[in-house]
Parts: structure tokens; C-alpha cells; sequence
């Protein structure tokens, strides 16, 4: 057993746990930073939380709590580390990629920027997500396109050039 195994484990329990206490915002958010770090440094665990219905879960999560800026930062930092999961040289999608695309996140982190348009953590947080899958996706381009995902990077980077790094 290692140190990288025994992390991978915690992932998909973190999930479950989300998943079974929707409403717990403390635990949605601890949750989100947590799967955020793990999975942003672990592949293993990146492959058995999507392999768990990480991805759903947490976009789920996401359209429900749509008033909490704390949690939706955390949920889609830990969706920007999953849609790394499976990513191989030579592949066009990564299957974490893949399941996002096909979640509705696009549309629901578009939506959060537009709605917290003046709250720069959210948008970096959202900026971030949607550039991943963009790198990782091509279908997703099309669909942050779609979506109107490049305008929304576009106007935060214009309204808080000092506040935003690039990504």
C-alpha cells in the first residue's frame, strides 16, 4: 500500500459523502478544495472519482447551489482537476474531459459567471475550468463557444485586469 494509493481511496468517499449531504455547504465546499488538491495531483485519484460519478455528482452539486460563491469556487476547482482524468499523449479527450462536456458544467459555469460578474476568485475559478476543457476537448470548444463562454473570459478580463492572473 503507498501514500498515493491511500489517497486515490479518499475521493470516490469525499464524493458519496457530497452526494448523500447535498445541503451541507461546509461539507461541499471542504470537499470541492479537497478533491481539488488530490485529484490535481494524483491520477490515480482523478480516475476513481470519475470512475465513482465524480463528475456528475459535482456538477450537480453545482446547479444546486447556485447562491453560494465559497462552494461553487471550490466545486469548479475540483472539476478542473477531474477533467485531466485519463488524459494520455496522443488522445484527443480525456474521458474527465468527456463526462464534463457532456454534464452540462459549460453551460452551468458560464451561467455562474454571468451571474457573479463582479466577484473575481469565481471568475478565475470559471476561466480556469472552461480552459482546461477547451486544452483538453474539442467538442467543448465548440460548446464554450456555443454558450457564449468566450465572451464571459473576455468581459472579466477586461473589468479586473489586475485582479485576474492568466491562465
Amino acid at each position: 500500500v503507498t501514500l498515493r494509493s491511500t489517497v486515490a481511496e479518499y475521493g470516490p468517499c469525499i464524493v458519496a459523502a457530497m452526494k448523500k449531504f447535498p445541503a451541507n455547504l461546509l461539507l461541499c465546499s471542504l470537499g470541492g478544495q479537497v478533491l481539488a488538491k488530490v485529484c490535481g495531483s494524483c491520477s490515480l485519484a482523478q480516475e476513481k472519482v470519475v470512475e465513482h460519478s465524480g463528475v456528475e455528482v459535482l456538477v450537480d452539486l453545482l446547479a444546486v447551489h447556485t447562491d453560494n460563491v465559497d462552494v461553487l469556487i471550490a466545486l469548479m476547482g475540483a472539476l478542473s482537476a477531474l477533467g485531466y482524468s485519463g488524459n494520455c499523449h496522443g488522445v484527443d479527450s480525456s474521458a474527465g474531459s468527456m463526462r464534463l462536456s457532456r454534464s452540462g458544467a459549460i453551460e452551468l459555469v458560464v451561467k455562474h459567471m454571468q451571474q457573479y460578474h463582479d466577484i473575481p476568485p469565481l471568475l478565475t475559478a470559471g476561466m480556469g475550468l472552461l480552459c482546461t476543457l477547451s486544452a483538453l476537448n474539442n467538442g467543448a470548444r465548440k460548446q464554450i463557444c456555443d454558450h457564449h463562454g468566450v465572451e464571459q473570459i473576455l468581459k472579466a478580463l477586461m473589468d479586473f485586469p489586475r485582479h485576474l492572473r492568466p491562465l
